[in-house]
């Protein structure tokens, strides 16, 4: 079970209950801090989740467990809405591909074997335009062209904020790419790294790579 900490008016982890108990113990954590997990309506005190109690039965419930939580609920985006926004980017990558494509075969229609190197140029002009986009909208709110579309975004797994340019975009995004286009390993890895998707947090590899979790907005 991955429980999230609203602590000072952040929200925190995920966690799994050891870090929770060994928190408590050294401190970081109160008695006095929220909690929330897949199943709650809303957030809690902490001694109030179950195994918690057991383990800590001699901690009394902080005053303000009476009071409405104010923290915002975190919700890791649906499997369906990821796999959508991964598709909206690669339509809009070919989109942008069909000038230079069209470009490119022009001589075919002449008889000719050859591609027109302006087209192949147009289409690297493209793609280049599209990841500077890309990055920069990833590194400033987390969210890809795709994943605006959707209403999710890219998250860093231990507080929820924006994992920036270097987790969210070159390790996240950029260096699986390469990956992938290595013969075999590539497909190996985009088979592998898809299937991650099926895990408790929803986290393919790429997302372990950097840290990160897709959550909506």
């Amino acid at each position: 079970m991955k429980i999230y900490i609203g602590k000072n008016d952040e929200k925190l982890g995920p966690f799994a209950l050891d870090e929770i108990k060994k928190g408590l113990e050294e401190g970081r954590f109160t008695v006095e801090d929220l909690a929330w997990y897949e199943g709650c309506d809303g957030w809690i005190p902490l001694t109030s989740i179950p195994d918690l109690q057991i383990a800590l039965p001699d901690i009394a419930l902080p005053e303000q467990a009476a009071q409405t939580p104010t923290l915002p609920m975190a919700e890791l985006a649906s499997r369906g809405r990821r796999l959508m926004a991964v598709l909206v980017d690669g339509l809009i990558s070919m989109l942008l591909a069909i000038p230079g494509v069209i470009v490119a075969i022009g001589p075919s229609f002449n008889d000719s074997e050859e591609l027109d190197t302006l087209g192949i140029i147009l289409i690297g002009l493209a793609m280049i335009l599209l990841t500077i986009v890309q990055a920069v909208l990833i590194s400033k709110r987390g969210q890809s062209i795709g994943k605006i579309a959707l209403g999710i975004r890219i998250a860093h797994s231990v507080d929820g904020s924006n994992p920036g340019f270097l987790k969210g975009f070159l390790i996240r995004t950029l260096v699986p790419q390469i990956i992938y286009q290595i013969p075999f390993l590539g497909f190996l890895f985009l088979l592998v790294d898809s299937c991650f998707i099926f895990s408790e947090q929803r986290q393919c590899i790429h997302d372990l790579m950097a840290e990160t979790v897709v959550l909506r907005v």
